[in-house]
């Protein structure tokens, strides 16, 4: 036997189910007593104890996730009081092929009042009278029971039958006592089959009859019940002859499984002789797997050292690479260096060439200024011609002044243009 430990909780399969309920499944671990599970944590919709030794259903702890619970195949005969007070949305409850064979235990099923379905199928109860109105009466919320819909003529007789005085005397009945024994209900079984295999010969019987008078003559044994006594004694010799056919049965099974025995014993022998040789064969198969590996090893050794070979090849080109590039860049950066330097230098000329026309511009106002403050300077004696003579002479040395300032800075701008040409040479090596 296994105890429902927190363990067994965490290691059972846990998953979503059909309907969407995320369900924990606890099937087929020979869990003797429900218990510890609230170690679940209220996660699951539906638990399944299926296929277990169960034999009470005990008070369950506060599950407010709960909406079906699954007992199918257990050996379930009692069930506590309130047993589901905690589960306020336990709405399935499916309880087939147990052990319940008291109407009490219906009782205690009632303290679930959201149950919707409910299934006993192959129990004793439900071979009970009245067990199907009284399963309705007691649980007004049932919309199944035993995969059957509740009908609303169904729900109208429970409510006359149980309302009445005759329902309420039932129902003491039913709290004091069992309503049969086993046994009693076992021959009832029994009986009922004979009359059906009698039944069933009388229709042979009339079948073969030809004649209205043979007709006749079987109703007054039936009336006399004679032949129904012929039938049981029929029926007597039959299983009387089937206790003989099974004692002979017997006997022959015992000589089969002496027979059965020694061929037992041969297969036993080829069997070991067979796993003997798949011993051999399993290893040379693994001394070639063996092989195999191995070589499979050495290859995968070679192949690496030829990887890493093939790695520092391209790395050392990459590296080359690299080298010329920034030669290439460096190149690069020298040319543009001497772009700008050429592009400063023609700037600074043209500067130059400005500041010259300005400085000369200047210079012949000046002149000019000056050819005025003469001329105010110097006036004219009236018959004479002193006067004119000096200003022709002033105009003639500053003739010459400017033609000289021009001559000595037509000499500065070829002395400057000659020094700037080797410089772009230079340049022009050093590319």
């Amino acid at each position: 036997m296994v105890k429902l430990t927190y363990d067994l909780i965490t290691r059972c399969s846990q998953f979503l189910n059909a309907i969407k309920e995320f369900q924990i499944d606890l099937r087929g671990y020979k869990i003797n007593v429900i218990e510890n599970l609230s170690s679940t944590n209220d996660q699951f919709g539906c638990i399944d104890l299926s296929d277990n030794s169960i034999s009470k259903l005990n008070y369950l702890p506060k599950l407010n996730q709960l909406t079906t619970l699954l007992l199918i195949n257990n050996r379930i005969n009692y069930i506590e009081n309130d047993f589901a007070l905690n589960c306020i949305n336990l709405k399935n409850l499916i309880l087939t092929n147990n052990k319940i064979d008291n109407l009490n235990e219906i009782d205690k099923i009632s303290s679930c009042k959201n149950l919707i379905r409910l299934s006993l199928v192959n129990n004793l109860v439900t071979k009970l009278k009245y067990y199907r109105l009284y399963t309705i009466f007691k649980i007004p919320s049932l919309r199944v029971l035993d995969f059957e819909k509740v009908k609303l003529i169904e729900r109208q007789k429970a409510k006359e039958l149980f309302e009445s005085k005759k329902g309420i005397k039932m129902i003491e009945n039913i709290k004091k006592n069992k309503l049969y024994n086993e046994n009693e209900y076992i021959d009832g079984l029994n009986e009922i089959k004979k009359n059906e295999h009698n039944k069933k010969e009388l229709e042979k019987i009339i079948k073969n009859t030809q004649n209205i008078e043979d007709l006749m003559e079987i109703e007054n044994k039936i009336l006399n019940g004679e032949i129904i006594n012929d039938l049981n004694v029929k029926n007597k010799n039959n299983n009387n002859n089937i206790e003989l056919n099974k004692d002979d049965n017997k006997n022959l099974n015992k000589n089969n499984e002496d027979k059965n025995l020694n061929k037992n014993d041969k297969n036993k022998k080829e069997e070991i002789n067979n796993n003997n040789k798949k011993d051999e064969e399993d290893l040379k198969v693994e001394n070639v797997k063996d092989e195999k590996n191995i070589k499979l090893k050495e290859d995968n050794k070679n192949i690496n050292i030829n990887k890493k070979e093939e790695e520092d090849l391209n790395k050392k080109n990459r590296r080359k690479k690299i080298d010329i590039s920034k030669e290439k860049i460096e190149d690069i950066k020298m040319e543009i260096e001497e772009e700008k330097q050429e592009k400063q230098e023609e700037k600074e000329i043209k500067k130059k060439e400005k500041d010259d026309k300005k400085t000369q511009k200047k210079e012949e106002k000046n002149i000019k200024i000056k050819e005025e403050e003469d001329e105010k300077e110097i006036k004219p004696v009236k018959g004479r011609g002193r006067g004119k003579k000096k200003i022709e002479e002033i105009k003639e040395e500053k003739i010459q002044t400017t033609k000289k300032t021009k001559k000595i800075n037509e000499l500065e701008e070829k002395q400057s243009k000659k020094k700037e040409q080797p410089k772009k040479k230079q340049t022009k090596r050093k590319k």
